[in-house]
């Protein structure tokens, strides 16, 4: 006795099933793969953001110009930055315990509030690489905010270190050109 076999209905069900199985899996790993793609692209943008921070904080003369676009990791990238001075006051809370110990003045390791500076940075994937020509909806970008005392040394040895070697660098020029001057 010869066992049933499959109908044609049988046969286009299992097909079927089979097909929305694998375009599933496909979906998904489209998903993944773009996804990590997207999260890749934000990365680069805020190590970029991070970096030209730091570059700025070292010696605004060596950051990029705006309009330049950046490489980085096979993807170029636009930037834009802010500085803006601020002035921060001290809580209610702060204020009493000062009040409390008798300290009215600052003390050698207190930050002044008077001369606050936040540098904004910006940076987001160029037009070249999938982005735009501005950070709009849909951009992969990054925002890294920094607030800092413009006259602090303290922030960074090797910063203090290179803007007393440039400032003694300009100081030499200075001097050299009224001596060729006279």
């Amino acid at each position: 006795r010869r066992g049933r076999g499959f109908t044609l209905l049988e046969v286009m069900l299992a097909v079927f099933a089979l097909v929305m199985i694998t375009g599933t899996i496909g979906a998904a790993l489209q998903l993944v793969t773009s996804s990590q793609q997207r999260q890749e692209q934000n990365l680069g943008a805020a190590e970029l953001a991070n970096r030209l921070t730091l570059i700025y904080l070292d010696n605004p003369n060596d950051l990029p110009r705006p309009t330049e676009l950046i490489p980085y990791e096979n993807r170029t990238y636009r930037y834009s930055q802010q500085i803006v001075e601020i002035t921060l006051t001290e809580s209610e809370a702060v204020q009493r315990v000062r009040r409390g110990t008798g300290t009215q003045q600052r003390s050698r390791t207190a930050v002044r509030l008077d001369r606050m500076r936040q540098v904004t940075t910006t940076v987001w994937l160029s037009e070249e690489s999938g982005g735009g020509r501005e950070p709009g909806p849909g951009v992969p970008r990054q925002t890294v905010i920094r607030l800092y005392d413009p006259l602090d040394i303290r922030r960074n040895p090797d910063s203090a270190d290179r803007a007393f070697q440039q400032r003694q660098e300009e100081l030499i020029r200075g001097i050299m050109d009224q001596i060729g001057g006279e």
